[in-house]
């Protein structure tokens, strides 16, 4: 039973992260929020995960978060299986 409960709040992590993410992705359309604490906070949790994959560049698009958020919901659903 605890190890289920485990499972569940690893899956809400991941979900979370996932909208943190695609918060940083909002706020990067409106750069002049950066200077407020929070959403620099927001910015630093997002790169985390998001460095990684920088280099996915087509067009002058950066797909880094859409593979970042592909690839946490494919580790949350394999986790939780669903």
């Amino acid at each position: 039973m605890s190890f289920e409960i485990v499972l569940q709040i690893f899956y809400w992590i991941l979900r979370i992260y996932s909208g943190i993410i695609l918060i940083d992705v909002i706020l990067s359309w409106i750069p002049s929020l950066y200077q407020y604490k929070i959403f620099r906070g927001i910015n630093k949790m997002a790169s985390f995960v998001l460095e990684p994959f920088r280099g996915c560049v087509i067009a002058r698009l950066d797909f880094s978060p859409v593979i970042a958020i592909v690839l946490l919901n494919a580790i949350s659903t394999f986790i939780y299986g669903y």
